[in-house]
């Protein structure tokens, strides 16, 4: 199957610990997550200033990570879909 909805090109992508999700991180600064179960979208997280250049999601907790050539970390929650920490390097 074929997921699009990045409007740049896709620098990164990792699998969760437990196999049903997806993130795909691209140069258009956005991170999706998506769900391979359903085949479908399931969110966009949008707050870096530039590509997304790494991430990793959290062993046992509804946890991902996303680096970017902004020097920022953002920590987001896949419960909420929210952004719950930032820092800069």
């Amino acid at each position: 199957q074929t997921y699009k909805g990045h409007n740049g090109a896709v620098s990164c992508i990792r699998f969760s610990p437990h196999g049903r999700w997806v993130a795909s991180g691209s140069q258009d600064n956005r991170v999706i997550l998506w769900d391979l179960t359903a085949g479908k979208k399931l969110h966009e997280f949008q707050a870096h200033q530039a590509g997304i250049t790494t991430m990793d999601f959290h062993m046992t907790e509804y946890f991902f990570a996303s680096g970017s050539a902004d020097r920022t970390v953002k920590l987001w929650s896949v419960d909420t879909f929210s952004l719950v920490g930032s820092s800069d390097f």
